[in-house]
């Protein structure tokens, strides 16, 4: 079973830890009717495991509960803890409760807490857990928010990262829970390769080869189809130019995320610049003898290799083109056009 580790209570000089317990509420309630399981280290109500394990209790299901509790504490009551409600796991430990709790559940999340909550957040950083801070009622969430939040820009999209920092809303403890379970699956705080890296390398690798394959062959085919087959070169090369500008992005700045939206758009882009190249070839073609471009076996791996490198270039540097592109047109618009005098 997934399971979020809770850890928090009310900050020091806190202003807004009602809202806070309404938060935890609303995440105790997410996290329970997604059939999720937490683990917490207290009960007491200054503690954000008390007002989610709350929020847990509105739902209509059996959820399960894992307790660190000292070995000189009591057990857990049932009125704390109701059967009908919870399913409760309970775990002696020695030294720091949420320290020997990191292993039982598969992210982290903290909100708002002092000291405590402070070295279970950085400790689960440093042992390479995955660990989100909610950052909107301040306390050592903010500050763990802060220090890492810049590395959640490889496993979370923009639109997720703005829900997190913004106020909380209706959308909020959904975004959160969203959020805990895609950095359990791929650790941004994790050196070793991760699942989607693996995905886009054998991608491009496959990209490469159909490129190669379509230059040595894509001569030999007779016909209107080696004009396809042309304008597919084009788009593979569009592509690879994106995944290597995407990559290069990602090595010098962690916020970077890889997106298949710009992938598609990308392809597109570097069909239409192909596309556009070859008009002018042709165009100077007809203008200067009176005859189209005929696609024999040396002209189609000549055009081949040269509008590969032009959409290649396209694809890597379109980024810094629409800028500067974008930056002229304001520019521009900024200018005072004076009404001519009558």
């Amino acid at each position: 079973m997934t399971k979020i580790h809770m850890v928090g209570s009310e900050p020091r000089n806190s202003t807004n830890f009602e809202e806070m317990k309404l938060a935890c509420a609303a995440i105790g309630k997410e996290i329970a009717s997604r059939g999720f399981g937490v683990v917490i280290g207290s009960l007491r109500p200054h503690t954000a495991d008390y007002h989610v394990i709350q929020g847990m209790s509105e739902v209509d299901c059996v959820s399960e509960v894992t307790f660190f509790r000292k070995a000189d504490e009591p057990p857990v009551e049932e009125t704390e803890l109701p059967k009908g409600k919870f399913k409760l796991v309970e775990r002696r430990y020695q030294g720091n409760r949420h320290l020997t709790a990191l292993l039982e559940s598969q992210a982290i999340v903290v909100i708002g807490g002092q000291s405590g909550t402070s070295t279970a957040g950085f400790a689960a950083f440093s042992l390479k857990r995955p660990v989100l801070a909610v950052p909107q009622f301040g306390g050592a969430a903010k500050e763990i928010w802060d220090a890492v939040s810049s590395r959640y820009g490889q496993v979370l999209t923009h639109a997720e990262l703005d829900t997190l920092s913004a106020k909380w809303g209706d959308s909020s403890a959904s975004c959160v829970v969203n959020a805990a379970i895609k950095l359990s699956k791929n650790n941004p705080f994790d050196d070793r390769v991760q699942h989607p890296q693996i995905y886009l390398s054998a991608f491009t690798l496959i990209l490469i080869a159909a490129w190669m394959v379509l230059f040595n062959h894509g001569s030999q085919v007779i016909g209107n189809v080696n004009y396809a087959l042309f304008f597919l070169m084009i788009g593979i090369s569009s592509v690879i130019g994106t995944i290597t500008r995407t990559l290069i992005n990602v090595y010098f700045d962690v916020v970077e995320v890889f997106s298949s939206k710009k992938i598609l758009s990308d392809f597109v882009l570097g069909i239409i610049v192909g596309f556009g190249f070859f008009l002018i070839l042709q165009a100077s073609g007809i203008l200067l003898t009176g005859d189209k471009l005929n696609f024999n076996a040396q002209t189609f791996q000549r055009l081949s290799v040269f509008m590969s490198l032009v959409t290649f270039a396209s694809a890597f540097l379109l980024e810094r083109s629409i800028e500067r592109f974008r930056e002229r047109m304001e520019k521009y618009a900024d200018l005072d056009v004076e009404t001519p005098r009558k």
